[in-house]
């Protein structure tokens, strides 16, 4: 049994996230928005983030894909399965729990942001088609 890394596990968790997306129709705004969320973390805060994430996330287009996609992989990088993300940042109270979360997010998706450009051709600060992300 091969024992990884931290940095290992992120890597191939954001590898299998970021390569699930490949050929969906909402691959673009996901690879856009894998940029944008680290800085939306770290101005506003991973609740504050989140929500905004969440606001964007109803209906069935691909922009709404993309943010629903983002919560799912989010869960998933905070280890909390096919928990509801949003309800679980919002009850959490303990400072110490959010301030790692924040920690292991912006690790994880520092190397989602190299996903997106290398497996989704999106770079940073790509061609907007016209609306807010």
């Amino acid at each position: 049994m091969m024992i990884e890394t931290l940095s290992q596990q992120r890597v191939r968790l954001a590898h299998d996230l970021v390569s699930s997306r490949l050929g969906r129709d909402e691959a673009t705004v996901y690879g856009r928005l894998c940029h944008r969320f680290p800085m939306m973390v770290m101005q506003g805060g991973l609740i504050t983030a989140t929500l905004f994430i969440d606001s964007k996330s109803t209906g069935k287009d691909a922009r709404a894909k993309a943010h629903q996609a983002i919560l799912s992989d989010l869960a998933r990088v905070l280890g909390l399965g096919d928990a509801d993300v949003v309800g679980t940042l919002t009850r959490q109270q303990d400072a110490l729990t959010l301030m790692a979360w924040t920690h292991e997010v912006l690790h994880t998706w520092a190397m989602m942001r190299r996903f997106a450009v290398s497996i989704l051709k999106v770079e940073s600060g790509g061609e907007d088609d016209g609306e807010a992300v």
